[in-house]
């Protein structure tokens, strides 16, 4: 997700957001219908840029890594806007 954003930053006004989830939709325990529905909201609502709907939060798509010990997404750590 982080390298997929990085490649669409120099798409110039058009707000971009990415999202998934470790497991389908189908199945119980997910994130992913609330994936689907706050990247459709923060769509809409996001001024032009890249960003990535995951963990019930939105990231900027450069300010975000995968930490795969914890199994989510997270501020990069030399981020300092949160």
């Amino acid at each position: 997700m982080y390298e997929t954003g990085k490649v669409r930053e120099g798409i110039q006004g058009k707000t971009i957001v990415l999202t998934g989830a470790p497991a389908p939709a189908r199945f119980r325990g997910t994130d992913a219908v609330f994936n689907i529905g706050c990247a459709t909201r923060a769509a809409g609502s996001l001024p032009p840029g890249v960003y990535l709907a995951m963990n019930y939060r939105i990231f900027p798509a450069g300010k975000v890594r995968k930490n795969r010990e914890a199994r989510c997404f997270g501020w990069i750590e030399s981020s300092t806007s949160r």
